[in-house]
C-alpha cells in the first residue's frame, strides 16, 4: 500500500479536488467489517483519520471497542462548551465479494469515484473531516462544541457507537452521514434480528412416523409469518418510512439426508418504524410465533 500522509490540505478553492484526494486515501485503506471474525478491521483507517484530524487542530482520541477495533472521536471547542453538535459516520464497509471494480484502487469515471466504501460511508467521513478542518482553520470558534465520531462496526453490531455512548458521549443534536442522495432524512427504520428454533424428534427416514419432522413444523411457522404477521404489519404504515417489515433471511435444519430432522432454525429480520420499541416488538413476535407450536417453537 502506498504511503498515505495524514495531513489536511490548506484551505483553498479546489474543493472537489480535496474531496477526491481525501476520499481516495480512505478507500485505499481496507476496512471490511469482519462480522464475527476477530480481526482489527478499522485500525489502519482509524489511525489515518486520527492523525489527519490532529493535524487539522482538533482534540482527538481513539477508543477501542475491543479486538483492536478503534473508533475516532474528535472535538472542536465551541463558545458554549456545555452543548455539542455531533457529526457521526462509520469507518467499516461491507464485503468486496462480486465487485466489478477493484475495491481498494479508487477510480474516477463520469464524475463518480468508484471503490469499496466510496459511497457507504467514507464519502460522509470525508465531508465531515473537511468541514471541521475548514472551521478550525478559520480561527473562529463555533457556537457550540462540534464532535466528529468515525466509528467501527456499524455494518454488523454497531459496537463502535455503543462503546462511545457507554463512555459518556452525549450531544444535543446530531447529523449522521449515510448515502441519501443529498436529501435530508429525519426518520428511518430500525432493526430487530433474531432466530426461531423449532424442535422435533429425530428418527430414521425409513420410519418417519417414529419422529417429529422439525422442518415440517417450521413450515407452519413460515405460513404463520406470511399469512398472519406480515399482513398485520402493512396496517402500521409510517408517513415517512412506510410499513414495518419482517423477512425470513436464512433457514437451516437436518443432520443427514436419511434422518428426520430434530431441529430447524430460521433467521428473521424485523425492520421497525419510528414509535416502535425494539423490546416490545421482540416480545410481541415471540409470543405470536411460540403460539404456533407451544413447547416446540423457541425464540431465544
Amino acid at each position: 500500500m502506498p504511503d498515505l500522509p495524514a495531513s489536511p490540505p490548506p484551505p483553498g478553492t479546489d474543493t472537489l479536488g480535496e474531496v477526491a484526494d481525501l476520499l481516495s486515501r480512505l478507500v485505499r485503506i481496507p476496512s471490511v467489517n469482519p462480522r464475527d471474525t476477530p480481526r482489527p478491521a478499522e485500525r489502519e483507517a482509524a489511525g489515518f483519520v486520527a492523525r489527519w484530524l490532529e493535524a487539522a487542530g482538533l482534540e482527538v482520541r481513539q477508543q477501542d471497542m475491543g479486538g483492536g477495533r478503534p473508533s475516532v472521536l474528535a472535538r472542536l471547542a465551541g463558545e458554549d462548551r456545555g452543548r455539542t453538535l455531533l457529526l457521526e459516520s462509520h469507518l467499516d464497509t461491507v464485503e468486496v465479494d462480486d465487485m466489478t471494480v477493484a475495491p481498494f484502487d479508487p477510480k474516477i469515471e463520469g464524475g463518480r469515484l468508484y471503490g469499496r466504501g466510496s459511497c457507504d460511508a467514507k464519502a460522509s467521513v470525508t465531508a465531515f473531516m473537511l468541514a471541521v478542518s475548514r472551521v478550525a482553520a478559520g480561527g473562529q470558534r463555533p457556537a457550540v462544541d462540534v464532535a466528529l465520531a468515525t466509528v467501527a462496526d456499524e455494518e454488523h453490531h454497531h459496537g463502535g457507537i455503543d462503546h462511545l455512548l457507554d463512555g459518556g458521549l452525549r450531544a444535543e443534536a446530531a447529523v449522521v452521514g449515510e448515502p441519501t442522495r443529498l436529501r435530508m432524512v429525519i426518520a428511518h427504520k430500525g432493526g430487530v434480528r433474531f432466530r426461531v428454533i423449532v424442535h422435533g424428534r429425530a428418527a430414521h427416514s425409513s420410519q418417519p412416523w417414529n419422529g417429529d419432522n422439525a422442518i415440517d413444523r417450521m413450515a407452519e411457522v413460515l405460513d404463520h409469518i406470511r399469512l398472519r404477521i406480515q399482513p398485520r404489519l402493512l396496517e402500521r404504515t409510517h408517513p415517512l418510512c412506510g410499513p414495518p417489515t419482517l423477512t425470513v433471511t436464512q433457514i437451516e435444519g437436518g443432520l443427514g439426508i436419511n434422518v428426520v430432522p430434530s431441529t430447524c432454525t430460521i433467521a428473521v429480520d424485523r425492520r421497525t418504524v419510528p414509535g416502535e420499541e425494539g423490546e416490545d416488538v421482540f416480545r410481541e413476535l415471540a409470543a405470536s410465533l411460540e403460539s404456533v407450536g407451544p413447547g416446540r417453537v423457541e425464540v431465544p
